[in-house]
């Protein structure tokens, strides 16, 4: 029974062998003519800008005005919560996509036009089929653009598109910028008046009382209190500033509201357990610790002033700051090879699909021939089949030969 199988397989192999010539014929036939079909299709371009991964907006200046206000600034409110394994490559990947990028460059190229697209819509649709964002392993940002038949367009839209999401980045930041200075400007006015309003009275008090003078020991403990208090007050400002901004569930929002429990935990520590600051009030005179409170006031004052004008000028730069927010590593350049089609690989690919399939006609040829001689039942039930679907499909055409006259 094996010795049988294997001299049948060896007969297909001879029979296929016999017939090599057909074969290749076809696979040929089959890749020049795919060829030809491609050489004749539009050729297809593509301009691809790469973007350097977004970076903190806390470097440089406001990075350095924000150390100097001991590490918070509030022009940082500008940048958003991602969410959970969201970066900011995909943020901006995203961001490319919508319309307010799209849009105008729609407009500039007069896109619907272009499509041939009734509404906006369409066109919008269309556009983002050609319109491509990837992010790499390292994070770098490629946005790219399919064009038909014209290389320059098609660099020339990757390029606007990145232009008009920087815009668009830049619009936001300053928006966010204004919103702060508004909001930091009314406190500073604030703060300017009871500045001046604890420097009057601290000046009343000494030009009433012939100019008192405290020890240096008791500066340094009214300093730290001052500095304290300073900081709790900036730590209060800033959570007013969030819940104003986000929801309560804010995680910064409740950072800051822990290190405001921080601080006044503080506080409470050192006036009730600095038992030498106790000491030292409860030794001077009545006049001396109305001194040491108007003083401490106006320290407390001046550092929130200075904190405040910080951030008031840091949002005023943020605000008129017009320099590019996105950095490109590379603008896309006019493509001097096409993207597809690709003739070679269809030709081939087809070529191979032709190869198989005549393979699997000539094994099919030589099964049946082996069938009518190995099992003529078989083979005239299979005949009878084949005469059955001519017959269907020739009375099929004459119906239709018939409704047409």
């Amino acid at each position: 029974m094996d010795k049988s199988r294997f001299v049948s397989f060896l007969d297909y192999i001879e029979y296929l062998i016999s017939h090599i010539r057909i074969i290749i014929l076809n696979g040929v036939l089959v890749a020049v003519v795919a060829f030809g079909i491609t050489s004749l299709l539009p050729r297809w371009y593509e301009g691809e800008v790469e973007i350097m991964p977004p970076q903190s907006t806390g470097g440089g200046i406001m990075g350095m005005a924000a150390s100097l206000a001991g590490g918070f600034s509030l022009t940082s409110g500008g940048e958003f919560k991602l969410p959970f394994m969201t970066t900011p490559s995909d943020l901006y990947s995203a961001m490319v996509k919508s319309r307010a990028v799209i849009d105008p460059i729609i407009d500039k190229y007069s896109l619907q036009e272009y499509y041939r697209k009734k509404d906006i819509d369409e066109t919008r649709k269309k556009f983002l089929k050609y319109l491509t964002t990837s992010v790499t392993s390292e994070g770098i940002v490629e946005v790219k653009f399919l064009a038909k038949r014209d290389p320059v367009f098609s660099a020339a839209v990757a390029n606007d598109v990145v232009k008009r999401l920087d815009e668009v980045n830049r619009n936001l930041l300053s928006q966010s910028a204004k919103s702060t200075r508004e909001f930091v400007g009314g406190r500073l006015a604030q703060c300017r008046e009871r500045l001046a309003q604890a420097e009057r009275s601290l000046a009343a008090f000494q030009k009433e009382h012939k100019a008192i003078s405290i020890e240096d020991q008791m500066s340094i403990m009214l300093e730290f209190s001052a500095d304290m208090r300073a900081k709790l007050m900036q730590a209060e400002l800033e959570r007013d500033f969030l819940k104003e901004h986000y929801l309560p569930d804010n995680p910064r929002l409740l950072q800051t509201e822990e290190r405001i429990k921080a601080i006044e935990k503080k506080i409470e520590s050192f006036e009730e357990e600095g038992s030498k600051f106790r000491e030292a009030l409860v030794s001077l005179p009545d006049l001396w610790v109305e001194y040491s409170n108007l003083l401490r006031d106006v320290k407390v004052q001046e550092i929130l002033y200075e904190f405040l004008l910080t951030q008031y000028e840091q949002a005023k730069i943020q605000e008129q700051k017009d320099t590019p927010v996105i950095q490109v590593l590379s603008w896309a350049t006019v493509p001097e090879h096409k993207v597809k089609p690709k003739r070679a690989v269809v030709s081939l690919v087809l070529a191979v699909v032709a190869v198989l399939l005549t393979i699997l006609y000539l094994l099919c040829r030589r099964f049946i021939e082996n069938q009518r001689i190995q099992n003529p039942h078989l083979h005239n039930r299979w005949i009878q089949f084949e005469n059955s679907c001519k017959r269907i499909f020739t009375s099929g055409r004459q119906r239709k030969n018939e409704r047409e006259d």
